[in-house]
């Protein structure tokens, strides 16, 4: 938890957590609030701010007369998936794709599909006045490129969140990319060659599938968990089996699983992909979006080979219109220049000069733990709405971190037709089986938090429980 959090935050998030692992079940009582003050030495004041954080988050409900307690109409979790053989690599087909990607031209859709911050969650009013700073103290400097590599201010700035998070990187293995997109696709340029085959963990990022399939790459796909990820065991399989040339996943709050792979599992992986010779391109998106606070060491602080490019990006923390995001790798690092030298040259000037204020000093902490908040709660919010509104059977993820939220439907459901209905009434979303190569994952659907509570949210997640039993 960084210092500068909150005390009531860092309580408020430690019980969060406690209900979260199933310590302090559904029904439950919580301590009450002299009891906590008692145990956690704080004050009585801290542990009214906790509860009262948490009951807006529709962690906990308030009885009178008689304290507080876990909210118990909490849908269930997606239970973990039995283990089985790696798949076979295979082609990538676009098909439903390009209906889901013509969703993002709509203006008119209650956007549940959008896996961006709303902009009232973001910085907004902050990059706005630096922009207007900027452009008022060095307006000569904001028409020129920059480097290939990036702004070196930029970089400095990367590299000192991710020695933070336990990475130990030079400001020079760093080149600024436009999105984390490409600076997975600059790795997949510089470590394989068409007809290669690449380890995903499934469901997998459709945007990574879709990067995969430009490259003319084939995927091989392991099973993944909702609560701590790919299987660690069929993913060796694979590794050991299979003439797989690089593994592209997200250890940190998955899109769309949620999944946060545990420390031990990352360091498993990242040695066997290292004795097998596999490079692990790594898209550490959400890193910074642990509800707790708490920042995963990405997978590269566990790799002691060299042997993984970090992809991340300002996308989801200040702003998905900046475009700025980064490729890291002292390895590979010229190839990752070279490659970005000649696709977009550099990003943008302005746009680099806005992140390197911003991601240094403290200038991100209060909007990120603001965002955090709003996120985990909207969690609670969407999960409870299903909870009442959504078919019997119906059961999702329960994510520490990021903000979407994997939704299975019951027995016979299918996510592609509630896609196109929602879509038709006007409310986006994503189907399940966009997030497989192989179609899998039809009876689920991916859901965005990321966006400010309000009663149109409610009333679509509402009217997508009744779409759901048609």
């Amino acid at each position: 938890m960084p210092e500068s959090t909150p005390l009531y935050e860092a309580l408020a998030a430690q019980l969060r957590e406690r209900i979260h692992a199933g310590s302090l079940e559904a029904g439950a009582r919580v301590p009450s609030v002299r009891a906590l003050s008692r145990q956690a030495g704080v004050s009585v004041g801290t542990v009214v701010q906790a509860y009262q954080q948490l009951e807006a988050q529709g962690v906990i409900v308030a009885r009178p007369q008689s304290g507080y307690y876990v909210r118990s109409a909490q849908l269930p979790g997606i239970a973990r998936a039995r283990r089985r053989a790696p798949a076979k690599p295979r082609p990538l087909a676009r098909g439903l794709l390009d209906q889901v990607l013509a969703l993002y031209a709509r203006e008119d859709l209650v956007p549940l599909h959008v896996a961006i911050p709303s902009a009232g969650l973001l910085p907004t009013a902050r990059v706005a006045a630096l922009a207007r700073e900027l452009l008022k103290r060095m307006p000569e400097r904001m028409y020129g490129y920059v480097q290939a590599a990036g702004l070196p201010a930029l970089r400095q700035g990367i590299a000192q969140r991710l020695r933070h998070a336990g990475v130990e990187v030079d400001a020079e293995d760093i080149v600024v990319t436009a999105g984390a997109l490409e600076a997975i696709t600059l790795a997949l340029q510089a470590l394989t060659r068409p007809g290669d085959a690449v380890l995903v963990e499934s469901p997998a990022y459709y945007g990574l599938l879709q990067a995969i399939a430009a490259r003319g790459l084939k995927v091989v796909e392991v099973p993944s968990c909702c609560e701590d990820g790919p299987d660690l065991e069929c993913a060796l399989r694979a590794l050991a089996s299979q003439p797989i040339r690089a593994a592209v996943l997200i250890p940190s709050f998955s899109n769309p699983s949620g999944a946060l792979m545990p420390a031990s599992a990352r360091r498993a992986f990242a040695q066997a992909c290292a004795h097998h010779g596999v490079p692990v391109i790594e898209d550490d998106v959400y890193g910074e979006l642990a509800f707790d606070g708490s920042r995963p060491p990405p997978l590269m602080a566990h790799d002691e080979a060299d042997n993984v490019v970090l992809c991340g990006s300002a996308s989801k923390i200040v702003g998905p219109g900046l475009r700025v995001g980064w490729a890291v790798s002292p390895r590979w690092r010229e190839e990752l220049l070279r490659a970005k030298a000649f696709t977009s040259i550099a990003v943008a000037t302005l746009s680099q000069h806005l992140c390197a204020e911003l991601l240094a000093g403290a200038n991100l902490e209060r909007p990120l733990r603001r965002m955090r908040g709003e996120i985990a709660a909207n969690v609670g919010r969407f999960r409870s709405a299903i909870a009442r509104h959504w078919p019997p059977g119906t059961c999702s993820s329960q994510p520490r971190g990021g903000f979407v939220l994997w939704v299975r439907l019951p027995p016979g459901g299918d996510g592609q037709a509630l896609f196109e209905r929602a879509s038709a009434v006007g409310i986006g979303l994503v189907p399940g089986n966009v997030f497989s190569a192989s179609g899998a994952h039809r009876d689920c659907v991916r859901l965005s938090c990321a966006i400010e509570w309000e009663p149109r949210v409610e009333a679509a997640l509402r009217t997508l429980g009744q779409l759901a039993r048609v």
